[in-house]
Protein backbone atom coordinates (compact mmCIF):
# COMPACT_ATOMS: atom_id res chain seq x y z
CA UNK A 1 0.00 0.00 0.00
CA UNK A 2 1.18 3.81 -1.17
CA UNK A 3 0.96 5.70 2.44
CA UNK A 4 1.03 9.22 -0.24
CA UNK A 5 -2.67 7.28 -1.73
CA UNK A 6 -4.49 7.33 2.09
CA UNK A 7 -4.45 5.36 4.79
CA UNK A 8 -2.24 2.54 4.76
CA UNK A 9 -4.12 -0.94 4.87
CA UNK A 10 -4.29 -4.02 4.22
CA UNK A 11 -7.11 -6.07 2.26
CA UNK A 12 -7.46 -8.64 5.04
CA UNK A 13 -7.95 -5.80 7.57
CA UNK A 14 -10.96 -4.26 5.81
CA UNK A 15 -12.33 -7.44 4.01
CA UNK A 16 -14.99 -7.74 6.81
CA UNK A 17 -15.95 -4.06 7.00
CA UNK A 18 -19.72 -3.21 5.98
CA UNK A 19 -19.03 0.23 5.34
CA UNK A 20 -15.70 2.50 5.52
CA UNK A 21 -15.63 6.04 5.05
CA UNK A 22 -12.57 7.51 4.33
CA UNK A 23 -12.12 11.36 5.48
CA UNK A 24 -9.96 14.48 4.42
CA UNK A 25 -8.62 16.13 7.52
CA UNK A 26 -6.19 19.14 8.30
CA UNK A 27 -2.71 17.47 7.95
CA UNK A 28 -4.10 14.03 5.45
CA UNK A 29 -6.10 15.17 2.37
CA UNK A 30 -6.50 11.33 0.13
CA UNK A 31 -7.83 11.44 -2.93
CA UNK A 32 -11.16 9.48 -2.97
CA UNK A 33 -10.07 5.51 -4.01
CA UNK A 34 -13.35 5.45 -6.74
CA UNK A 35 -12.15 3.45 -10.25
CA UNK A 36 -9.31 1.75 -8.27
CA UNK A 37 -8.78 -1.84 -7.74
CA UNK A 38 -9.53 -1.28 -4.13
CA UNK A 39 -12.74 0.40 -5.09
CA UNK A 40 -13.74 -2.26 -7.34
CA UNK A 41 -12.81 -4.76 -4.44
CA UNK A 42 -15.35 -3.38 -2.34
CA UNK A 43 -17.93 -2.89 -4.72
CA UNK A 44 -18.02 -6.43 -5.55
CA UNK A 45 -18.28 -7.25 -1.99
CA UNK A 46 -20.88 -5.30 -1.17
CA UNK A 47 -19.12 -3.16 1.63
CA UNK A 48 -20.51 0.93 1.28
CA UNK A 49 -17.99 3.70 0.84
CA UNK A 50 -18.20 7.01 1.77
CA UNK A 51 -15.58 9.38 1.18
CA UNK A 52 -15.67 13.58 2.90
CA UNK A 53 -13.62 15.89 1.93
CA UNK A 54 -11.34 18.28 4.67
CA UNK A 55 -13.88 21.08 4.78
CA UNK A 56 -16.97 18.31 5.14
CA UNK A 57 -16.19 16.23 7.76
CA UNK A 58 -17.20 18.52 10.48
CA UNK A 59 -20.70 18.96 9.43
CA UNK A 60 -22.15 15.82 7.89
CA UNK A 61 -20.95 13.52 11.02
CA UNK A 62 -22.18 13.32 14.05
CA UNK A 63 -19.17 13.22 16.96
CA UNK A 64 -20.81 13.12 19.88
CA UNK A 65 -22.77 10.24 18.81
CA UNK A 66 -19.57 8.33 17.99
CA UNK A 67 -17.50 9.44 21.10
CA UNK A 68 -20.38 7.65 23.06
CA UNK A 69 -19.08 4.34 20.69
CA UNK A 70 -17.20 1.27 22.08
CA UNK A 71 -13.72 1.61 20.67
CA UNK A 72 -12.22 -2.06 20.03
CA UNK A 73 -9.07 -0.01 18.56
CA UNK A 74 -7.54 3.46 18.08
CA UNK A 75 -4.15 3.85 16.27
CA UNK A 76 -3.16 7.32 14.29
CA UNK A 77 -5.49 7.59 11.52
CA UNK A 78 -7.54 4.90 12.19
CA UNK A 79 -10.24 3.93 14.68
CA UNK A 80 -12.51 0.58 14.71
CA UNK A 81 -15.62 1.08 16.99
CA UNK A 82 -17.99 -1.57 17.88
CA UNK A 83 -21.88 0.10 17.72
CA UNK A 84 -24.00 0.08 20.47
CA UNK A 85 -27.10 0.13 18.09
CA UNK A 86 -27.76 -1.48 14.65
CA UNK A 87 -27.43 1.68 11.69
CA UNK A 88 -29.57 2.32 8.83
CA UNK A 89 -27.41 2.52 5.69
CA UNK A 90 -28.76 3.89 2.63
CA UNK A 91 -26.40 4.44 -0.59
CA UNK A 92 -27.87 5.45 -4.17
CA UNK A 93 -25.10 4.22 -6.57
CA UNK A 94 -26.40 5.96 -9.37
CA UNK A 95 -26.20 9.43 -7.95
CA UNK A 96 -23.00 8.68 -5.56
CA UNK A 97 -25.06 9.75 -2.84
CA UNK A 98 -25.71 8.60 0.74
CA UNK A 99 -26.76 8.53 4.38
CA UNK A 100 -25.83 6.33 7.70
CA UNK A 101 -28.93 7.34 10.64
CA UNK A 102 -27.64 6.01 14.22
CA UNK A 103 -31.62 6.19 14.81
CA UNK A 104 -34.08 4.90 13.20
CA UNK A 105 -37.48 2.46 13.25
CA UNK A 106 -36.03 -0.81 13.77
CA UNK A 107 -38.72 -3.21 12.90
CA UNK A 108 -36.32 -6.21 11.74
CA UNK A 109 -36.53 -5.34 8.40
CA UNK A 110 -40.53 -6.55 8.19
CA UNK A 111 -42.46 -4.81 6.26
CA UNK A 112 -45.30 -2.60 8.10
CA UNK A 113 -48.19 -3.81 5.50
CA UNK A 114 -51.29 -1.61 7.56
CA UNK A 115 -48.24 1.87 7.04
CA UNK A 116 -47.55 0.83 3.38
CA UNK A 117 -49.58 2.74 0.40
CA UNK A 118 -50.22 -0.41 -1.93
CA UNK A 119 -48.41 0.80 -4.53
Amino acid sequence: SDSWLGIPVLWRQISNAKIIIELGIDNLNPDPSYGSHFFQNLTSMHIGYFTLAKNEYKKHINWEWLKEQNVIKEMKYVKVIGLKDELQIIIDGYNGEGIINSHFNQNNGLMNEELSTGI
